[in-house]
């Protein structure tokens, strides 16, 4: 794990571990005493990650982006995206008129999969925290976040990418070939807090792949993403951001068209997350035999323990 301070950039270094995502433990510390800490302190789009996975002599992109966005389509269907929209985070020293609050706010990043580290594989995480991302009721100087990897268990058979791409302001049409292996589409808006027409960002969109073949109206897209909470009030908190597409299949020759409104599209505030894999065929071909040896040892085991039943029921 590292720490990082606002306004400062951290590289953290992983080896030899099965990294299924990221962890970010931030800190707000207000600037004064007897000041809670409300919504709207700290702006995650200020702070930017990049993860490399170096192997085999070669540096693969597996994240890029900001917080903010990166947040948005890994925590979509999660019941902590409320911290993405609030900001306010869990308190953990309440104010009073000696002491100055202390808010926590927790987020993991998914990675979609698994990524075994082994022998000279290495992946270069870069946290950049710029300025200019908190409040002038928190302090700077206080303020600070630790993050790291998360653990997880089982065989990297792909390696999951994860890429954000912008959207240029002003966009009325826009189409984007996304290539092949894709998972899951989501498109993130940061600037909008309501879902009426007003505010839509979206007037439809099409997506074409290789099996698949669906084009949905914005009405549509209330209606799918209504269908995938459990209130009302969870799926209008996603406001302008809808996931286009997450299945358990991937998806080949995908390309996206979109009808945008071009005056709610702005700068810097409209993205696509698009979730992928890449094909090792070295470390394909490692997993399976890793697997082959995991079910050769279980078969012993069930083995073993149904000789010793048997060797009971003589007795």
């Amino acid at each position: 794990m590292k720490k990082i301070s606002a306004g400062t950039q951290e590289n953290l270094r992983i080896t030899g571990a099965n990294v299924d995502g990221l962890y970010f433990n931030i800190h707000l510390q207000a600037d004064a005493v007897n000041t809670a800490i409300g919504a709207g302190k700290l702006d995650l789009s200020y702070i930017d990650l990049n993860v490399v996975l170096d192997r085999d002599g070669q540096s693969t992109t597996i994240v890029k982006g900001n917080l903010q966005v990166l947040l948005e389509d890994a925590l979509f269907h999660d019941e902590t995206y409320d911290l993405l929209s609030t900001n306010a985070g869990q308190v953990l020293t309440a104010h009073g008129a000696s002491t100055k609050a202390i808010n926590l706010l927790p987020f993991i990043f998914e990675l979609g999969g698994i990524i075994n580290l082994r022998g000279g594989d290495a992946l270069q995480i870069t946290l950049d925290w710029k300025t200019g991302s908190l409040h002038s009721d928190i302090s700077e100087s206080a303020s600070y976040a630790i993050f790291g990897v998360t653990e997880g268990i089982g065989l990297e058979y792909v390696t999951p990418i994860v890429k954000t791409i912008a959207i240029q302001s002003g966009q009325d049409d826009y189409r984007m070939a996304l290539g092949d292996n894709v998972m899951s589409i989501v498109y993130v808006n940061t600037d909008k807090t309501s879902i009426a027409t007003a505010d839509r960002c979206i007037q439809d969109v099409n997506l074409r792949a290789d099996k698949f073949k669906r084009k949905w109206k914005y009405e549509e897209l209330l209606g799918k993403r209504l269908r995938q909470f459990s209130t009302l009030a969870q799926a209008g908190l996603r406001y302008q951001s809808f996931q286009i597409f997450s299945g358990h299949q991937d998806l080949d020759d995908v390309t996206v068209e979109f009808s945008l409104e071009p005056t709610n599209i702005n700068v810097g505030k409209n993205y696509l997350v698009v979730r992928s894999f890449e094909i090792n065929p070295g470390k394909l071909h490692w997993a399976n035999r890793k697997r082959q040896r995991h079910q050769e040892k279980n078969e012993k085991k069930f083995l073993n323990a149904a000789a010793r039943l048997q060797k009971g029921r003589r007795v």
